[in-house]
């Protein structure tokens, strides 16, 4: 079993859903998000083995 310690250490790495679930409480209250922005900036990702 976990200790409190153990749990209380955040993760590394990995994707976080804190902010996915303030979102989802903000467009609950009737907030609405901001509109989109196009940058022009592609964002890749790549893992080569």
């Amino acid at each position: 079993s976990m200790t409190k310690a153990e749990l209380d250490v955040p993760q590394k790495g990995g994707f976080s859903f804190d902010l996915c679930r303030r979102n989802e409480m903000l467009l609950k209250k009737g907030v609405q998000p901001p509109s989109f922005r196009k940058t022009g900036t592609t964002i890749v990702g790549l893992v080569f083995k």
